[in-house]
């Protein structure tokens, strides 16, 4: 008798890094799930981008875990999410820019210009999980007020980043 396990992960990692090695042209991949659905009449699928900025590191890691709908396993429940806004967007003053961060930490925030160059740094020092806001006023670190044009705030916490396109309009 073949017992199944109460939870399945399987890696693409391999997959997309062979991919991106051998320069292979595509800019996204669609994982689809047979026999998995929620019922809600959409495609269920991921997508990772190959990008074209030289600062990002691309290191993809796709992991999904099947359940058999009984165990309760903690790597079954999703933890709460790490993520980076920006609002307005685009903007021609100044944006806030939100860090969503689950746990108390250290947290940095960066501004990278589109030549993948750091502009602006702001530590997060986070006493307690959530939202934690910083007011962008469109200059560099040493005050010079930047060109319009593209940026990317990236919030980093370990292992974990989170990256936003922003646009400023001057």
């Amino acid at each position: 008798t073949l017992v199944v396990p109460s939870w399945v992960t399987y890696d693409v990692t391999e997959c997309l890094l062979m991919d991106y090695a051998a320069n292979r042209s595509l800019t996204q991949y669609r994982i689809y799930l047979d026999g998995f659905s929620d019922w809600d009449n959409r495609d269920d699928f991921i997508v990772t981008s190959t990008g074209s900025y030289s600062f990002f590191q691309y290191s993809p890691r796709i992991v999904y875990t099947l359940s058999d709908g009984v165990s309760n396993s903690d790597h079954s429940i999703p933890q709460a999410q790490f993520s980076v806004s920006s609002h307005p967007n685009p903007f021609s003053d100044k944006s806030t820019i939100t860090a969503k961060i689950p746990e108390p930490g250290q947290c940095k925030l960066s501004i990278y210009n589109i030549k993948g160059q750091r502009i602006r740094t702001h530590n997060i020092s986070a006493k307690t999980a959530g939202d934690h806001s910083f007011l962008w006023d469109a200059k560099d670190d040493d005050g010079n007020q930047v060109c319009g044009g593209v940026y990317f705030v990236v919030l980093e916490k370990g292992k974990y980043k989170s990256s936003r396109r922003i646009l400023y309009l001057r």
